[in-house]
């Protein structure tokens, strides 16, 4: 669910906020028991990605429109994508990285501020995880 890397708390979204929130806290608690014995523990929070799923949402013309807008690439991202990222966190090279939630959204964002550069925030505090 591409909305899911900033969710909102609303109304008949407990479902949903609970699965992002395990797919963030899930890894740390994974990675503090495994790691002591060199198993890592990671997870990738894709951004709005073309599946099966997703599709009837990405033919709305202003969904499919506003995906793009906050994509570095102006392009919505496809599962290649993200295996492409779940490949490189099983590659020898990041051995060293356990317990972290990698966001693979192809969203642009300001250092500075911390905000979407379409104008949205990259987090909201009310949120908990």
């Amino acid at each position: 669910m591409p909305w899911m890397t900033a969710p909102a708390c609303r109304a008949r979204a407990v479902a949903p906020v609970s699965a992002k929130c395990a797919v963030t806290t899930l890894p740390r608690s994974l990675a503090a028991e495994t790691a002591p014995r060199g198993l890592f523990a990671n997870s990738v929070g894709p951004g709005f990605i073309d599946t099966d799923l997703t599709r009837a949402a990405l033919a709305h013309p202003a969904v499919h429109a506003h995906a793009e807008a906050v994509s570095a690439r102006k392009r919505v991202g496809t599962v290649s994508d993200v295996a492409d990222v779940v490949a490189s966190l099983v590659s020898p090279g990041t051995r060293w990285i356990t317990g972290r939630r990698l966001d693979a959204t192809g969203v642009r964002c300001s250092a500075r501020t911390g905000r979407l550069r379409a104008g949205r925030p990259l987090w909201r505090r009310s949120h908990p995880c």
